[in-house]
């Protein structure tokens, strides 16, 4: 299913491409009658006079006689003044295909069809059509401009419904849809004779979301087992080194059963045991270090009462501590 996205659809019967072609590839010349003459004449002049819905009229009935590119221009913009967008839209959308005069270009009939569709854009009404899953969704609508001058009032919005498109003035929007207790937003940039189409989806089965929760960090317990476990090592490194003291010194009375020896082989034996004796004593130190400060921390830690329960504590694997500080521990022991 398609994220909560937005998308403009083309306006109807592909306004703007349709018209530009047609007007470049208008069907032939035509020849006013005298009549649409006369009904165009009186169009112009009801029109300066502001009369728009008689010159839409006027037009209307000139065009109905043979459609002319230039009167069907005039009658959709008759039709704009009285903010009747869809007869506008009507009209503007036959021009392509009507004939053409020679007393108007048909550049000029392009220029001044790009100057109404631009205002067509900015004023009048886009539709908003919302496809929901599921289908009983509740919907709700925002100006997405609140805060500024222009904003439009939650009074002045109409409801949402899903599937149903709503008439809506140029601008944008918040959508956001609830279902299942959960809710998913969505922006719809509203263009003046567009559709603009969104589709919500709300899975009622949603993937469980990880949440990652730890207790705060004890101290006590990681100073303590992390000395722990370095006098685990020191131990067993002590117990390593006393083995090879145990062979250097076994190699020292092999060659005192020798006939002949060389004052470098009696050097090189007493510095390995020498070396030996001295990693035997560090590691037994640090062993004997380790493991009694670390109970002593442990001690401490377990007369000091346990620590509030947390999803981290719940999983220990020990008394005294959980899995993060045990691994802690022991990774820096080693």
């Amino acid at each position: 299913m398609i994220p909560a996205t937005t998308r403009a659809l083309l306006p109807l019967l592909s306004l703007l491409p349709s018209l530009w072609a047609g007007v470049i590839h208008a069907q032939g010349v035509a020849k006013p009658t005298p009549k649409q003459d006369e009904l165009m004449l009186a169009g112009r002049r009801a029109y300066q006079a502001k009369d728009y819905a008689l010159a839409a009229a006027l037009y209307a009935e000139a065009n109905a006689i043979g459609p002319i590119n230039i009167a069907l221009l005039n009658e959709g913009r008759a039709r704009q003044r009285l903010n009747d967008c869809t007869g506008a839209v009507a009209a503007y959308e036959r021009v392509a295909r009507a004939p053409t005069i020679d007393e108007v270009t048909p550049d000029t009939v392009r220029g001044a069809m790009e100057r109404y569709l631009d205002e067509l854009r900015s004023t009048c009404p886009g539709n908003l059509y919302i496809h929901c899953d599921p289908s009983d969704m509740t919907l709700s609508l925002a100006d997405a401009e609140a805060g500024l001058l222009d904003e439009k009032s939650a009074g002045s919005l109409p409801p949402l419904t899903c599937g149903r498109a709503v008439a809506l003035p140029p601008g944008i929007y918040r959508v956001t849809g609830a279902a299942y207790d959960r809710t998913r937003p969505a922006t719809a940039r509203i263009t003046g004779t567009q559709t603009t189409l969104i589709e919500l989806f709300i899975d009622p089965n949603p993937a469980p979301e990880v949440i990652v929760k730890g207790g705060d960090i004890n101290y006590k317990r990681l100073g303590g087992w992390s000395a722990v476990s370095l006098g685990v090592v020191g131990l067993i490194g002590g117990v390593f080194f006393s083995a090879l003291v145990d062979q250097s010194n076994e190699d020292a009375r092999e060659l005192d059963l020798r006939d002949q020896i060389t004052r470098d082989e009696i050097k090189e034996i007493q510095r390995q045991g020498d070396l030996y004796e001295v990693m035997q004593f560090l590691s037994y130190g640090a062993a004997l270090t380790g493991l009694t400060s670390g109970a002593i921390l442990l001690y401490l830690d377990a007369q000091a009462g346990p620590a509030s329960p947390s999803a981290d504590a719940r999983l220990a694997v020990t008394p005294w501590m959980s899995p993060s500080v045990q691994g802690a521990a022991l990774t820096w022991g080693f």
